[in-house]
């Protein structure tokens, strides 16, 4: 949550509670990573959580529920996945005191962060995103970019290419990296090794407190987190399905 706490200094967002939680809402731009619900109790009925985000997103196309574990959300999930909801399990990884794979492969540099949104834009079209959906990602980056401090590290290939990519965000007691990304074509060459590994190590430079970062569970970055020395702390669910928008 801290992301958005951050932004909500910035006077970007609102936050509002919930019969059941707190619903974060943007009003610019319509995209589900910065419009949700954060349920704090998870053993409510499906029904009355699924209300919530009617409720608070109303006029989006999409409704999103976020659920921190310990909480058992073992009911909650099977019936959103009846109901067509996307289920994502997210882990929050905090680096250690070393990192356990110190030597890159590859060189990264600290670039302004306008150097990376068109290497970022085609490598999320390469993940298969829409137009729409490339254009809402770059509206939602300048809004959080405005609201806290934010750095960026590329890693590039030898015909000048940006090849991967990261940035780092932070309060200034807390350090957050973020948005690592990698060229299709450039995979598994250290690219990403590189760019986290300069992110961690300008986070730790700052005098940050600690350097986190969120893995999807179910997909290979984690791996390459475990073996930079990033070791997992807590847990959350997403829950999201799009939505009618009546014009």
């Amino acid at each position: 949550m801290r992301a958005f706490d951050l932004a909500l200094r910035g006077r970007v967002a609102t936050r509002a509670p919930t019969p059941h939680g707190c619903a974060f809402r943007f009003s610019e731009p319509a995209f589900w990573d910065l419009n949700f619900v954060y349920v704090e109790r998870p053993a409510a009925a499906t029904a009355e959580l699924v209300a919530d985000a009617d409720a608070a997103l109303a006029g989006l196309a999409h409704r999103m529920l976020i659920v921190d574990e310990p909480a058992d959300v073992t009911r909650l999930a099977a019936d959103l996945a009846r109901a067509g909801w996307t289920i994502e399990r997210h882990v929050a990884m905090v680096a250690g005191a070393v990192p356990a794979d110190r030597t890159p492969r590859q060189a990264a540099r600290e670039v302004p962060a306008p150097d990376i949104v068109l290497p970022r834009r085609a490598a999320t079209r390469e993940d298969g995103f829409d137009e729409a959906t490339l254009a809402a990602i770059e509206v939602a980056d300048l809004v959080v970019g405005r609201a806290m401090s934010e750095r960026a590290f590329a890693s590039t290939a030898p015909d000048g290419t940006i090849a991967s990519m990261a940035k780092l965000y932070t309060d200034g007691a807390i350090g957050q990296i973020e948005d690592v990304q990698t060229r299709h074509a450039y995979r598994g060459r250290g690219h990403a090794q590189a760019v986290v590994l300069a992110a961690l190590e300008a986070s730790r430079r700052a005098g940050h407190d600690l350097t986190f970062l969120w893995a999807d569970e179910d997909d290979w970055p984690r791996e390459l987190y475990r073996r930079l020395g990033f070791a997992v702390l807590g847990r959350r669910w997403r829950f999201r399905r799009a939505v009618a928008v009546s014009r």
